[in-house]
């Protein structure tokens, strides 16, 4: 039975083309120059993805991981970026103040943002 379904949304629908896209981490051994390139892509851009992942701590709120943004251009092309909350600059580093730069840029009220999940979440890793 299961496979005739299956059978029937394959003669239905199109296989999912997913498009081109870029992916970046950011962490403390990302440059400057990637965080530049980056924020430049975030000021262009108007539609944005975002989710944040968080770890289990035993007896503990849950510990900020992960922000994963996707930054979709005009063009259909995509940068996707993962943010490794726990392994940022230290704060008096230029490269996190860059960091902090392209959530101000990400942020403006002229973007549109799809968020994921809980904006808790999301506001606990930003600390707003």
């Amino acid at each position: 039975k299961k496979k005739l379904h299956e059978h029937e949304l394959i003669s239905r629908f199109a296989p999912f083309e997913p498009y081109l896209y870029q992916q970046f981490f950011i962490n403390r051994n990302t440059n400057a120059q990637t965080l530049h390139n980056i924020i430049e892509a975030v000021k262009n851009a108007t539609s944005f993805t975002l989710d944040t992942e968080s770890v289990c701590v035993y007896k503990k709120p849950n510990k900020p991981a992960l922000i994963q943004l996707q930054i979709i251009q005009e063009n259909l092309f995509s940068y996707v970026i993962l943010i490794e909350v726990g392994h940022l600059p230290n704060p008096n580093e230029q490269t996190f103040k860059l960091i902090q730069r392209l959530f101000v840029y990400l942020f403006e009220s002229s973007k549109n943002i799809y968020i994921w999940g809980s904006i808790n979440e999301l506001k606990k890793i930003l600390k707003i």
